[in-house]
């Protein structure tokens, strides 16, 4: 190990990272998921917004068709169902932002990110 990296470190860090040399990876690994499911939601929350627009696109594309009866129904629904996958989406994007607060107000102190995610079960996936 680098001596001037070394001595930047405190000590409990240090004893931390002999104990379990892995803890680091591990903590940016979960901060990486975290992150992972954060773009997924938002990935989710663009799709329905576009199942939304097709929605509607549907319902004003046939209105002065013979389909009209059949096609407004499937437009509705399509709204409908973007509806809810936007909601359900928001909420786990909320909860996700909620967790990487929580490992960013530890972030470069992984000693007491290790003893906070044994005190704190929230903190965990």
């Amino acid at each position: 190990m680098n001596k001037e990296y070394e001595s930047s470190r405190s000590t409990r860090e240090l004893i931390i990272n002999k104990i379990n040399p892995k803890i680091t990876e591990v903590l940016l690994a979960r901060e990486r998921t975290i992150l992972a499911k954060q773009r997924v939601k938002l990935s989710q929350i663009n799709t329905a917004v576009a199942v939304a627009a097709l929605g509607f696109a549907v319902i004003r594309f046939f209105e002065s068709s013979n389909f009209y009866n059949i096609m407004v129904p499937i437009g509705i629904i399509l709204v409908a169902i973007a509806t809810i996958v936007i909601i359900h989406s928001v909420k786990r994007y909320k909860i996700y932002s909620a967790k990487i607060s929580k490992l960013k107000r530890f972030r470069g102190h992984s000693h007491n990110l290790y003893f906070a995610e044994l005190l704190s079960p929230e903190i965990k996936n």
